[in-house]
């Protein structure tokens, strides 16, 4: 299904995407329309450095400390599971998301999230 019909149906979509404006002043987003792991934040920590962002190489004599490799030193990576969006449904959002200008699919596979307010991640 659409993303319109389940976790944003409490924007009352009609045929526009919702915009920050729509928004009750005391919104908040319901627990089961959030990813379950990473809680709607859209990241999760890094298991290779444990959210540190660092790496340290060397042996017993001389250690160097770097940029953890695998997250670039952010010490989080996109989940997987929302692919970085906080939503629990995520089926045929990019598609979606790309027709109704909520979010653009870049070049690299990467998802560039245009209407903030459309997504708990943001």
């Amino acid at each position: 299904g659409s993303l319109m019909g389940l976790a944003l149906a409490a924007f009352h979509f009609t045929s526009s995407p919702a915009r920050a404006s729509d928004l009750p002043a005391d919104f908040k987003w319901r627990p089961e329309e959030l990813c379950t792991q990473c809680t709607g934040k859209g990241t999760v920590t890094c298991g290779f450095c444990q959210g540190s962002g660092q790496f340290t190489l060397g042996d017993s004599m001389v250690e160097r400390v770097l940029p953890c490799p695998n997250c670039g030193g952010n010490g989080f990576l996109v989940c997987p599971k929302c692919i970085g969006l906080g939503l629990a449904d995520v089926k045929g959002i990019l598609r979606d998301g790309q027709n109704d200008g909520r979010l653009k699919v870049l070049p690299n596979g990467s998802v560039k999230i245009l209407q903030c307010e459309a997504f708990p991640s943001c």
